[in-house]
């Protein structure tokens, strides 16, 4: 069967289907004024070349939306880092290598994302030195521009300093002993005497013993100076080398004690390690006489004392453990209270009733045994036995 709806019709007779269909459209659909044709209707003009030969090209489909239901794409896959041996470097002759750097072959190095800190750091903190360095070096410059001439030896830098701080020294003892011969009665006399004698040798007598004196004070006092300063100079060397063994051993205490008490965390040992820093005076500090015997050392030696750091971390490290204990214990309570609520609580299948003892009747039972169930009643005729021939062992 065709629909005479959409079908074409062959010969030219109208079917009265699609006669009905017409009249229907244009009197209830409001179609008025088309009528149904098997063939669209011509226009008695002549087509024109252009619109009839123009083919219709379908328009290009629009992209499509993206939906706020729609997968996000995937992400394309991270390059594989290519293997490689630590990156070496020598310092002062000696070969070394790092292991967050990788060296590929002759093609350079390749850093893995988790080591980019470390370049960072690096870079950060040779910013950091280059600025110190040029700021220490434009002082040391300026000391070096330094000179001072004693005699015929010129002195630059810090020698030139060290050798006018000891010409210094010099002048004032010289001149210091010149004013107290000045004030001194017998030689102002006896070279006055000199003098009214205009004996040239008695003059010199008289001076000679004085300059010979101011002299002697004059190179005391330079020698005196410049041995200071060069105890000075190892003093400091020699407390900066104390300073730096210190510290590199206070940090080795901070590490011996994190490994032997692991309950301390991270910010402990920082802790630690900030408040202490002020108090390395005492944990540094001279041994005195009874620890020197005891120790086979010289007394004043510096020794290390760390007990004030261990009472501190051991009190620290129990809290922690008090502390991990009860969280431990409150976390195994939640998860057993949890297990037995989610468990619900079954009955075993084949479960037993309770039996009450030999001699004694459930409440409501009629003999001994009665359970209320078929099995007890059958049992009970069994042996011959009614219900009411308990009754008078009851009473």
């Amino acid at each position: 069967m065709t629909n005479p709806a959409v079908e074409t019709i062959a010969d030219s007779t109208p079917d009265p289907d699609v006669s009905f269909l017409a009249d229907f459209e244009a009197n209830v659909m409001g179609k008025e004024g088309e009528s149904f044709s098997t063939e669209p209707e011509r226009s008695s003009a002549p087509e024109s070349d252009a619109t009839a030969s123009d083919p219709v090209v379908p328009a290009p489909p629009e992209p499509k939306a993206d939906v706020a239901g729609d997968p996000a794409p995937k992400p394309t896959d991270e390059p594989a880092i290519p293997e490689g041996t630590p990156f070496p470097y020598t310092v002062n002759g000696q070969q070394k290598t790092v292991d967050w750097a990788l060296k590929i072959g002759e093609e350079g190095a390749v850093i893995p994302p988790q080591h980019i800190g470390k370049l960072q750091d690096l870079i950060q903190r040779d910013e950091w030195q280059r600025e110190q360095n040029q700021a220490l070096y434009a002082k040391t410059q300026q000391y070096e521009a330094l000179t001072h001439k004693v005699g015929d030896n010129e002195y630059t830098g810090l020698e030139a300093f060290r050798q006018l701080q000891a010409e210094k020294a010099m002048l004032d003892a010289s001149g210091g002993r010149v004013m107290a011969a000045l004030a001194d009665p017998d030689f102002v006399t006896n070279l006055a005497l000199a003098y009214q004698s205009g004996e040239q040798a008695q003059v010199q007598q008289v001076l000679s013993g004085v300059l010979q004196q101011v002299k002697f004070a004059g190179e005391r006092a330079q020698f005196d100076t410049l041995r200071t300063i060069a105890e000075q100079v190892q003093t400091a060397a020699r407390q900066q080398e104390t300073t730096h063994a210190q510290t590199t051993e206070y940090q080795g205490l901070i590490a011996q004690i994190g490994k032997a008490l692991p309950a301390l965390t991270p910010d402990d040992l920082r802790e630690m390690h900030d408040y202490f820093g002020n108090l390395k005076g005492q944990i540094f500090r001279q041994a005195t006489l009874q620890e020197a015997q005891q120790l086979g050392v010289k007394p004043g030696s510096i020794i290390r004392d760390p007990t004030m750091m261990n009472q501190w971390a051991q009190s620290r490290a129990a809290i922690r453990s008090q502390n991990a204990e009860a969280v431990a214990a409150a976390n195994k309570a939640a998860q057993e209270n949890a297990a037995r609520q989610a468990k619900p609580v079954v009955p075993a299948k084949n479960a037993k009733r309770p039996v009450p003892p030999k001699g004694e009747k459930k409440p409501g039972a009629m003999f001994e045994g009665d359970d209320g169930t078929y099995a007890a009643w059958k049992k009970r005729l069994e042996v011959g036995k009614w219900a009411h021939d308990d009754a008078g062992s009851d009473t």
